[in-house]
């Protein structure tokens, strides 16, 4: 099976591009997630095989980041 190479353990793909580019926009107009949803998105992660300290191994995100940015979704789709 081909795997993207990674950089700094983040994958380099389109998607990543894409995650990237919906990231800075969230962060250049303040789009953070509720408090609720935060927690909900880390209480998953917590429970992920993918979870390797403070990051997701899928995508090479931190955590607390990726759960916090509005628009971010989990790269295996286990967020709602």
């Amino acid at each position: 099976m081909w795997r993207a190479p990674r950089i700094a353990g983040v994958p380099v793909n389109k998607e990543t591009l894409n995650n990237l580019t919906q990231a800075a926009k969230d962060v250049a107009k303040n789009r953070y997630a509720p408090k609720h949803i935060i927690k909900h998105r880390l209480s998953i992660c917590e429970t992920c095989p993918h979870k390797v300290e403070n990051r997701c191994k899928a995508c090479g995100c931190f955590l607390k980041a990726k759960t916090a940015l509005l628009n971010s979704t989990c790269p295996i789709k286990k967020w709602d």
